[in-house]
């Protein structure tokens, strides 16, 4: 059962929150992982654009698990978001009278 206010979804609850999440590396040690980050990026016309580019990183496995449980806290909301857009989508298609349209538009790019 969920929480009250939705501290489960955003995993601040007593119950399941993120920092029951525990990995066992020892601190000292290295690792090699990637993780998407916004970059500017030179045009040729010598202006710059912000885009999002998949970076190598090579740290200390604290600091990788530390990311990864940043992403854990919103994952939960994000795909509950999703689920719920998708079924409000299809029962929209589903119900849509004659004559009318839907018109979708993607957030996902900031355009």
């Amino acid at each position: 059962m969920l929480c009250q206010h939705g501290d489960c979804l955003n995993r601040f609850c007593n119950k399941c929150g993120v920092y029951k999440v525990q990995i066992e590396i020892g601190e000292r040690t290295d690792v090699i992982w990637a993780r998407y980050e916004y970059q500017n990026v030179h045009q040729k016309d010598g202006s710059s654009i912000c885009k999002i580019q998949l970076i190598k990183k090579e740290t200390q496995a604290s600091e990788m698990i530390a990311y990864f449980k940043t992403l854990l806290q919103t994952f939960s909301a994000h795909e509950f978001r999703s689920k719920w857009q998708t079924q409000q989508q299809k029962h929209l298609l589903s119900t849509l009278p004659i004559g009318h349209c839907i018109a979708i538009r993607e957030y996902s790019d900031n355009g």
